[in-house]
């Protein structure tokens, strides 16, 4: 995927699915994610899930790939 394929999927998510991805491709864990949010681990799966169909990945290592394609991290 070219970059600025990448840069246009993450722009795609809504600003809380974009705090959670950013926590999910910071490597913490959904616990976390959701305490630091003030949301439910549900609420924290729904966007997760939400996500991932927005930008067709399978596991948290495509987040991860997604991200450094978009430079979101180095």
């Amino acid at each position: 995927m070219a970059k600025p394929e990448a840069v246009a999927l993450v722009g795609s998510l809504t600003p809380r699915e974009r705090e959670v991805f950013d926590g999910l491709v910071d490597g913490q864990v959904a616990r976390v994610i959701a305490k630091r949010l003030g949301i439910s681990p549900k609420t924290l799966q729904a966007h997760r899930c939400a996500i991932r169909a927005k930008v067709g990945s399978a596991n948290a290592a495509d987040l991860a790939r997604l991200a450094m394609r978009a430079g979101v991290i180095q």
